[in-house]
């Protein structure tokens, strides 16, 4: 992590570098549940023959991670849908749908049907 290709990688991404160790109190949680996220992604290769092959990856990795996949955690939306104010949008077009199917279905259910609701600012 704290070679020369590694460190201009960080830089000419904008982030800040830090020398910090898994489990170390004062460590940034998010770069580490980016970096489980990254090794767990369906599509991950494990690793790469040089650093030209690693960054192509990674610029279609942020596109699809951001822009395609559906999140679990919000609701499955996009974080870019999220981010550009779409959310309210797609969940009330979504609660529609279900509520018309439900509507139709009802004899279906032992349950009411589940409402999207978009998250506060303060919620996640």
């Amino acid at each position: 992590m704290t070679s020369h290709e590694m460190i201009k990688f960080v830089r000419d991404a904008q982030m800040v570098d830090s020398y910090s160790r898994a489990g170390v109190s004062d460590d940034n949680p998010f770069s580490e549940s980016l970096f489980g996220t990254i090794k767990t992604f369906r599509t991950f290769p494990g690793s790469f023959v040089d650093l030209q092959s690693g960054r192509n990856y990674f610029v279609g990795y942020f596109h699809e991670y951001n822009y395609s996949y559906k999140h679990s955690g919000i609701q499955f939306i996009t974080p870019a849908e999220r981010h550009y104010g779409e959310e309210k949008k797609i969940l009330d077009s979504r609660n529609q749908t279900i509520k018309k199917f439900y509507e139709t279905h009802s004899h279906r259910y032992t349950k009411k049907c589940k409402e999207f609701s978009p998250y506060s600012r303060g919620e996640n």
